[in-house]
């Protein structure tokens, strides 16, 4: 409503120094179409301003969702198959160190670095 003000005041500056009897209706006429153009540009620009405004947060909360879905089925299969690695890794490291330890040092040593 703050544009409505600025036009009507600008208007009525502008017609204050050659107003006469006969334009007072003239004025009171532009001064009112001039209120009423600003309210007009004012609620246009806030109901557009606020359809923005929902229609970004509409999209930022669809990004959300969608990262928080693959990101914590992405964790998940991360630590599946971390967990798997490392079973895997500390059961060759026994195996091999059991070897190693059995068999004591022998010309085939190297061939437990090839597991």
């Amino acid at each position: 409503m703050t544009a409505s003000a600025v036009i009507a005041a600008s208007v009525v500056a502008a017609n204050a120094g050659t107003a006469k009897a006969g334009s007072a209706v003239l004025t009171v006429i532009i001064t009112a179409a001039a209120s009423f153009a600003g309210a007009a540009l004012a609620a246009w620009m806030s109901l557009r301003i606020a359809g923005q405004r929902m229609q970004h947060e509409r999209r930022q909360e669809a990004v959300k969702r969608a990262f928080d879905s693959a990101g914590s089925h992405m964790a998940v299969v991360a630590i599946d198959k971390y967990v798997q690695f490392c079973e895997e890794y500390t059961d060759l490291f026994r195996e091999t160190l059991r070897g190693i330890i059995q068999t004591g040092p022998h010309e085939n040593a190297l061939s437990y670095a090839a597991c």
